[in-house]
């Protein structure tokens, strides 16, 4: 197809934006559809190298990506995900490939296990799965022995050893931080019959109504949205005025940038600070903190038919690692908020890992106490936008 010649592809880069299948081509869009007369050719229009800020360069129907699909295969090209739901991008697999390892070389977050591709390997992943399922089991034992988790909880932290799968990592690209029109890519996991799992899934219920819901509700958002109505309501108030900056912060690489101890040290603090008597709903905290060191220790993934152990950050698939990671931030972040923002009606906000704030003063003051931060946590690098 001469619309898509992958010959010299190192540098070039396709944005397609996905649509319902049953859109119709409308003549009017900038990016329209082609004419599809022949079914090999895709309905496609305009390349151009990529750019962090371009619109999407043409339009695919949903119907139309396996196509796509089997056409970059035979050039080895892939179509891959971003981190918009609905944008793909092109590119040689060699590529992805490059960058991929590149990433995981950079922030050290991941060491080889086993090479499948080894002769004598097969049943390794088994093997894996059975060890980590004695190992957990043994642990709840444990626990529930020193009576520091109900029978309820032992039964809901169980698995069953028959629908365990190891975790498998891709990467995808992030259209949130692309930096002098080169690609960041950003991991992922598909965790879903992980054997941490049901762990993961009971600790993330436990936690997260006394975290979105108590501690942190105030200064938490879910979307854009959140924030406009903020600004808007800062507006009425009259509290907009010319000397105020606004200011984002951009944290990269959340998952693989925070120690495994810097985690467990944050949620420790966190549950001295908001649990009383030193027990949820029946579990105890030490149990909490053991199973979490459990979890961050054990996250082991496929990729690339290696096995691998994350050992540093948590992998996305296992959504409890949010919200240590979330729970992480809020510390971080306190010294932006013991300048007392709510009583100077200020705004802070953070959604995951961006923050948003009304700044009052100098930027040269707002830079030097960033420069403070650094100091004390070096852990956390960010973009920062006055």
């Amino acid at each position: 197809m001469d619309m898509i010649n992958t010959s010299h592809a190192s540098s070039m880069y396709i944005i397609l934006q996905v649509s319902p299948a049953n859109t119709d081509r409308n003549p009017q869009l900038s990016t329209r559809y082609m004419t599809q007369q022949d079914p090999d050719i895709i309905p496609m229009v305009r390349i151009r190298p990529f750019q962090h800020d371009a619109q999407p360069l043409f339009y695919i129907r949903q119907d139309d990506i396996e196509k796509l699909n089997i056409q970059l295969k035979r050039t080895n090209c892939c179509l891959s995900k971003t981190s918009h739901d609905k944008i793909r991008y092109v590119c040689h697999q060699e590529n992805n490939d490059i960058r991929a390892y590149e990433y995981m070389l950079r922030t050290k977050a991941y060491i080889e296990i086993v090479n499948l591709n080894q002769p004598n390997c097969q049943g390794k992943v088994r093997h894996l799965l059975n060890t980590m399922t004695d190992s957990i089991k043994l642990l709840l034992e444990n626990l529930y022995e020193h009576q520091l988790i109900t029978a309820f909880q032992y039964q809901q932290m169980h698995i069953q050893r028959s629908l365990l799968r190891l975790d498998h990592l891709f990467f995808q690209l992030d259209l949130h931080q692309q930096e002098q029109q080169s690609l960041v890519m950003e991991p992922k996991t598909i965790s879903t019959l992980s054997p941490l799992m049901p762990i993961c899934r009971y600790l993330y219920r436990l936690l997260v109504p006394i975290y979105y819901n108590q501690v942190a509700h105030r200064m938490t958002i879910d979307n854009g949205a959140d924030l406009i109505q903020r600004l808007e309501n800062y507006q009425e108030k009259d509290y907009l005025q010319s000397t105020i900056y606004f200011i984002t912060l951009h944290m990269k690489h959340p998952y693989t940038s925070i120690t495994h101890a810097q985690l467990l040290h944050t949620l420790k603090c966190f549950l001295n600070d908001f649990i009383r008597d030193e027990t949820i709903q029946g579990m105890n905290t030490m149990a909490i903190l053991k199973l979490t060191e459990f979890l961050l220790q054990h996250q082991y993934f496929v990729y690339d038919n290696c096995i691998y152990q994350q050992v540093c950050g948590g992998g996305t698939g296992l959504y409890f690692m949010e919200l240590l990671i979330d729970i992480y931030l809020f510390y971080w972040q306190q010294p932006l908020l013991r300048l007392d923002h709510q009583d100077r009606h200020e705004i802070f906000v953070r959604c995951f890992n961006d923050i948003f704030l009304t700044w009052n003063e100098s930027k040269e003051k707002f830079h030097e106490l960033l420069k403070t931060m650094n100091n004390n946590d070096s852990s956390i690098h960010y973009e920062v936008n006055v």
